[in-house]
């Protein structure tokens, strides 16, 4: 672990991780702590992982759009390639 950081997030779920890429794409020093043996094995491993785009709020179907963009452009959004396809979008 660093000798400092900005930000210590717990849970390396879904949530967590999201929000330790946008912290750390924005130049914060960011650790992530998870009591599971792997990245998403907790309540994200028991979700379905459908990404929807109905929703019976306006907002929120404006919001699935946008990140649908991101989903299409995974590789690019996170600045990483995934050769393996380990996180991808499929329709």
């Amino acid at each position: 672990m660093p000798s400092s950081t900005d930000v210590v997030i717990i849970g390396g779920g879904v949530m967590g991780a999201s929000i330790a890429l946008e912290l750390s794409k924005n130049g914060r020093k960011v650790v992530v702590i998870d009591k599971g043996g792997a990245p998403g094995a907790g309540s994200t491993s028991a979700s379905s992982a459908i990404i929807r785009f109905t929703y019976s709020n306006f907002n929120t179907i404006l919001m699935a759009w946008e990140a649908a963009q991101y989903w299409y452009n995974w590789s690019d959004f996170v600045g990483v390639e995934d050769p393996d396809g380990m996180a991808k979008f499929v329709k």
